[in-house]
């Protein structure tokens, strides 16, 4: 009997968010800011946005200890996070094109005893958020210099994102893979992160039922967003403090 076939890759449908529920920046009001944005080329506004609010993402999480507080970041910022994958590198692909590949997290180890935790999956998501924000910034720069480069630094940044968000979403789980002990298969240890991922993906097309448009990290950079009243009515203490702390820190500015 053959193996079976352990899931590696996460699909991305190109078609995954439909209809006219997407997040748009306000508009400026002050003269300066209206000008400065009229100097913009197409996308960097957003680009600038994305910045942001990935920076508060990994500003928050980088603050976040109690299980409570943990459990409501990482699956907020995981359905959001995928959303914002798609709208990097899957959004408006050409038709032929029906998914974008991610990389699942890495739970198949071939050692039960060297599987990681969901404390090492969130050590794991941190790193690669931050180094997304880095990855944002250089986008931001490349979107005013160098416009040609700019669909390839989209779809860097988009992978990320997605693999910091299926990260998430694996410790968003409810019960955890810990339960699964040292007993569990690879296989099922990595149909685990796929099922997690596809629980991030139906629930990041499903909240906007909820919020009003499709949740994106890039929304978290304004506070009236319906991204960001969400988190302040329904985020437990500890992560409503961790939001707004992050609001006030030198880098979101």
């Amino acid at each position: 009997m053959s193996e079976k076939r352990i899931f590696k890759d996460f699909d991305l449908p190109t078609n995954h968010l439909p209809g006219n529920q997407h997040y748009v920046p306000r508009r400026a009001r002050r003269e300066a800011e209206i000008a400065r944005r009229r100097e913009l080329r197409p996308g960097t506004l957003m680009a600038e946005h994305q910045v942001r609010g990935l920076t508060v993402a990994s500003l928050i999480l980088d603050q976040l200890e109690d299980p409570v507080d943990v459990h409501f970041a990482s699956k907020v910022l995981a359905v959001s996070g995928i959303n914002s994958a798609w709208y990097s590198f899957a959004r408006g692909a050409e038709e032929k094109v029906m998914r974008r590949r991610l990389k699942l997290p890495l739970l198949a180890t071939g050692n039960p005893e060297h599987r990681p935790n969901l404390s090492m999956l969130l050590l794991a998501s941190r790193d690669r958020l931050s180094d997304a924000v880095l990855q944002a910034h250089t986008l931001v720069a490349v979107s005013e210099v160098l416009p040609e480069k700019v669909e390839e630094h989209k779809k860097q940044l988009g992978r990320a994102v997605g693999g910091v968000s299926l990260e998430l979403a694996c410790v968003a789980s409810p019960q955890g893979f810990g339960h699964f002990g040292t007993i569990v298969t690879d296989f099922d240890a990595q149909n685990f992160a796929r099922q997690r991922g596809l629980w991030a993906l139906h629930n990041a097309r499903t909240l906007a039922g909820e919020m009003g448009s499709y949740p994106s990290i890039a929304q978290l950079a304004d506070v009236d967003s319906d991204l960001s009243v969400y988190w302040r009515r329904s985020a437990p203490n500890g992560a409503l403090e961790a939001y707004e702390e992050a609001l006030t820190s030198p880098l979101v500015a």
